[in-house]
């Protein structure tokens, strides 16, 4: 996928895989001409990027995430409520996507003495860009 760097799109289509993000017609033309130049790389390209969505986006993987999260709420009360913002069970969650995040993996981030951890550059560098936006609503802790 070849794709414009705007809105939502730097989010869905990491710069690890899934395709390039372009801030010109110009360049649009000359990825667009390099993936239809190297089909094995357009494949992979293509191949993670499918990954990469069914990983995130999808509506069984947010489904699932509400399920556990109303199962782990009737389970502990109220008082276990600002777990949605922390993570269930100790599972460390991308503060811009919300998709769970290995920490031995992630790519990190210090902010106001507290340390968050992204599941990709670009998610890191549009927590950085505007932290309070991701912040607003959420229990921090440390």
């Amino acid at each position: 996928m070849v794709a414009g760097r705007a809105g939502g799109i730097p989010l869905q289509i990491p710069e690890e895989c899934g395709g390039f993000l372009v801030d010109s017609v110009e360049e649009c033309a000359e990825q667009t001409l390099r993936l239809l130049r190297n089909p094995d790389q357009a494949e992979l390209l293509g191949n993670c990027g499918r990954q990469h969505v069914r990983e995130r986006f999808l509506l069984t993987r947010l489904l699932s995430d509400e399920l556990r999260l109303y199962s782990l709420l009737l389970e502990r009360g109220p008082a276990f409520a600002h777990a949605a913002a922390s993570g269930l069970d100790g599972e460390v969650r991308d503060p811009v996507c919300g998709i769970i995040v290995d920490p031995a993996e992630a790519w990190r981030a210090t902010w106001r003495g507290g340390e968050h951890l992204f599941c990709s550059p670009t998610c890191r560098r549009e927590f950085l860009a505007d932290p309070d936006r991701f912040l607003r609503g959420t229990v921090r802790t440390g």
